[in-house]
């Protein structure tokens, strides 16, 4: 069984602890949808990007 596939928060159970996660978001163009819907995360931390120089 994978954890959050039977529609409850397995996850966020106190037994359970916190972990840091790097979520990296890569797309040709900005995304509004995308940084909307990550904006909604409480606690994501946006972290400042460097220009590819490719």
């Amino acid at each position: 069984m994978i954890p959050g596939d039977d529609e409850e928060d397995d996850l966020y159970a106190p037994e359970h602890p916190v972990t840091e996660v790097l979520l990296l978001a890569t797309t040709r163009a900005p995304d509004p949808v995308l940084q909307n819907r990550l904006s909604s995360i409480e606690g994501l931390v946006h972290l400042d990007h460097e220009p590819s120089n490719a």
